[in-house]
């Protein structure tokens, strides 16, 4: 993938300790879950992380990420449900893995957990059991490159060489 299409902001630069690579990683998969499903449906725009500064927070929460859909308003209300929901079904083909995973899991586990950020729902919002499917689907099929571009991130933009 070249620096040109990742959509990566590359203003911020900074290095981050071997020994949180793996928690940037996580949140990178989840962004670039939404970014690799909006390419799918004519969508662009960048994600951004950030580290929270709290050190009492626990691993998972070290850092936030978003992505910034820039033309979400020329997409279709179902293309904005699915690019809503791929963050969360990276986060879970990442846990589960993907011979573990189809919609109706993804689904079941969604409704018994909290687990969509406020934006994610706003974009997510009114989703059904065919969204879910129709996003695990793009996902599966995309995730080689969920994860490259999410590689790409964390080793030029963080300059962070860790082994994944």
């Amino acid at each position: 993938m070249s620096k040109a299409k990742s959509g990566v902001n590359t203003r911020r630069r900074r290095l981050v300790a071997p020994s949180r690579t793996s928690e940037l990683y996580e949140s990178l998969l989840h962004e670039y879950g939404h970014a690799v499903a909006a390419k799918q449906f004519g969508g662009f725009g960048y994600v951004q992380i950030t580290e929270l500064e709290s050190p009492g927070r626990p691993a998972r929460q070290r850092f936030t990420g978003v992505f910034y859909l820039t033309n979400a308003l020329d997409m279709s209300a179902q293309a904005r449900r699915v690019v809503g929901l791929a963050g969360v079904v990276a986060d879970f083909v990442a846990i589960l893995g993907l011979a573990n995973l189809d919609g109706n899991t993804i689904y079941d586990l969604s409704l018994r957990v909290s687990c969509l950020s406020a934006s994610d729902a706003e974009m997510a919002k009114g989703y059904g059991p065919d969204d879910v499917c129709t996003t695990v689907a793009l996902v599966r099929e995309r995730w080689d490159e969920i994860k490259e571009a999410a590689i790409f991130d964390l080793r030029h933009r963080y300059r962070a060489f860790a082994r994944i």
